[in-house]
């Protein structure tokens, strides 16, 4: 089955589809900023409790700062502020 919308529906509807994705890639950043910022937090109390033999080994396993501060990694632009 096909829905054929005409011109005027067919614009209206791509207009709430570009506002979803609009919404969609919003929330996308904010869940990676705030997932981020949750794996540092992470990393501080791990490195807080090692030796420092115990963090020289833990350092190779640590992420990549740039990894985790862009959309980058994602492939995702951020959106428009």
């Amino acid at each position: 089955h096909t829905v054929r919308p005409t011109p005027d529906q067919r614009a209206k509807i791509q207009a709430y589809l570009d506002r979803a994705v609009t919404d969609l890639k919003a929330i996308r950043a904010d869940t990676i900023a705030r997932s981020t910022n949750v794996i540092w937090r992470l990393v501080d109390q791990v490195e807080r409790e090692l030796t420092p033999e115990q963090k020289a080994a833990f350092a190779p396993m640590k992420p990549n700062q740039n990894d985790l501060s862009t959309l980058d990694v994602l492939h995702v632009d951020a959106p428009a502020r």
